[in-house]
């Protein structure tokens, strides 16, 4: 699990207590640079709108589960509170985890970005990926703020085209109306 997903992930290591968990605690400057780019894409004037007016109209309460989902996880009652909250909430998270894995020696790896392949590679028991020269591969580096921000306006060009597509016959009905009824009114007062 990644990013908000992540939210689950106390409740998901008690379901699979098996499962071996990679634990990256980023630098929580760095965190929360990131997931106030997610909390800004929930609440304000854009969000209010889509979460009131264009999601009922396509069926859809993403916003307001996001919205719930964050309040929930730091125990906030609202934006100001969520944002209030984001360090107590961060740093619950991670010594949630590492309780629920403490019972299990060898579960967790706790990874530090920038430790490379070697750590992961060891904890999973594979090898460390090369090119065809034999040299290691780069780490990736992918999910940055811009990419956040690209996918989150994706996602709402998205959700307008849908609530496009759903509107598309009622403006037709409407201008067949308008045009009828004008015709209508330029006939008569003939």
């Amino acid at each position: 699990m990644t990013d908000v997903a992540s939210i689950y992930g106390p409740a998901l290591l008690r379901v699979y207590p098996d499962a071996k968990v990679i634990l990256v605690e980023r630098d929580f400057a760095q965190w929360s640079k990131s997931i106030e780019t997610i909390i800004d894409s929930l609440w304000g004037t854009l969000p209010n709108l889509m979460a009131g007016v264009v999601e009922p109209l396509l069926g859809s309460a993403t916003i307001a589960t996001h919205r719930k989902m964050l309040l929930g996880w730091a125990a906030a009652r609202d934006e100001k509170d969520l944002r209030v909250k984001l360090r107590s909430a961060w740093e619950r998270h991670h010594t949630e985890i590492r309780a629920i894995c403490a019972a299990t020696p060898g579960r967790l790896l706790d990874y530090k970005m920038g430790d490379g392949w070697e750590p992961l590679c060891d904890f999973l028991g594979r090898e460390v990926p090369r090119s065809d020269e034999g040299e290691p591969l780069a780490f990736p580096h992918v999910n940055d703020t811009a990419a956040l921000r690209r996918k989150l306006t994706e996602q709402r060009m998205i959700m307008l085209k849908r609530l496009a597509a759903a509107m598309l016959p009622w403006v037709g009905a409407a201008f067949v109306a308008g045009a009828g009824w004008w015709w209508w009114a330029s006939t008569c007062s003939q």
